[in-house]
């Protein structure tokens, strides 16, 4: 029997969830951006955890639920336990980016996740890399350029704000592909909603010692319910994702995530103009509208573009 995690080819379910997740994440960086006016990193991503493990515990821990749950052995404790810091790294880091660069080039940088996701499957799970996802790659990279073309030359010569906010981005990235190929694999023994329990509950304990939890009541009704809002949209996204593997294939679900940064090119247009005081105006150039659009397009080129 193979040892590799195989889809239930229920791809309408699939295609569904990754919508949904495309979503969650197009939303996710503009909510962000607005809390860390009001919490710093640390209390953010922990509170983040604790309201998904507080929402999703009570439909996982219950009588009849746990006796029907595989208990680990050694390698599977090993494998969970450093998926959730992974996914704890990723938050980390990301969340950090946020400090230096707008939620649109968060979300174009991030879009990286994907990529390192797909090449990861293409390794793993014995997919082949044709000339046709080698010209999406092409694309991805001449958009990339094409977005932060101004900043560029400044970014590369210079170490600006900009340049730390894409590295930390990045390195995001890398983890959450990371992240991604390890939680696919947990699959096979493991419910989707389990490991995210999982994973969140990992990650609520290692950000403890770093927050101060107390700072919510200094925060208003309006910042409350984006804060909770925030714990469900990390839970909605997170375990969609998780449930999008098991139904479809990972090639398919990094081309429907290729998506977020149009996602939220768009969110951010209509959040600026009906909440201006929640999160800074940005102003893209055309040509770095253009380049989003390139990242998008070469993103799905080389997630759909194997051979059948």
């Amino acid at each position: 029997m193979s040892r590799m995690h195989t889809p239930s080819g229920r791809w309408a379910l699939g295609l569904g969830l990754s919508i949904i997740t495309s979503l969650a994440f197009g939303f996710l960086p503009i909510a962000l951006k607005g809390m860390l006016e009001m919490l710093d990193v640390y209390t953010l991503t922990w509170y983040r955890f604790m309201i998904s493990v507080a929402v999703l515990a009570p439909f996982i821990v219950r009588p009849g639920k746990l006796s029907t749950t595989a208990w680990p052995g050694k390698r599977l404790i090993v494998i969970i336990l450093l998926t959730g810091l992974l996914m704890s790294g990723n938050y980390l880091l990301y969340i950090l980016g946020l400090l230096y660069v707008s939620p649109s080039t968060a979300q174009v940088v991030i879009q990286q996740a994907s990529l390192f996701f797909l090449l990861g499957s293409l390794v793993i799970y014995r997919e082949q890399f044709t000339g046709r996802q080698w010209v999406g790659l092409a694309i991805v990279i001449f958009g990339l350029l094409l977005f932060f073309n101004e900043r560029l030359i400044a970014m590369v010569i210079n170490f600006t704000e900009d340049t730390l906010g894409v590295l930390l981005i990045t390195g995001a990235a890398v983890i959450w592909a990371i992240y991604a190929l390890l939680q696919k694999q947990l699959l096979k023994t493991y419910s989707a909603s389990t490991t995210i329990l999982l994973f969140y509950s990992i990650g609520s304990l290692a950000f403890l010692p770093f927050a101060q939890p107390s700072l919510v009541f200094q925060l208003s009704g309006v910042h409350i319910g984006l804060l909770f809002g925030l714990g469900l949209i990390s839970l909605i996204s997170y375990g969609a994702f998780a449930e999008a593997l098991n139904h479809w294939e990972a090639s398919r679900v990094s081309a429907v995530l290729a998506t977020v940064p149009i996602i939220t090119v768009a969110t951010v247009k209509i959040t600026t103009a009906l909440f201006p005081d929640l999160i800074p105006p940005e102003s893209l150039s055309m040509l770095s509208i253009a380049g989003a659009v390139l990242v998008v397009t070469g993103s799905i080129i080389m997630a759909l573009g194997r051979s059948r």
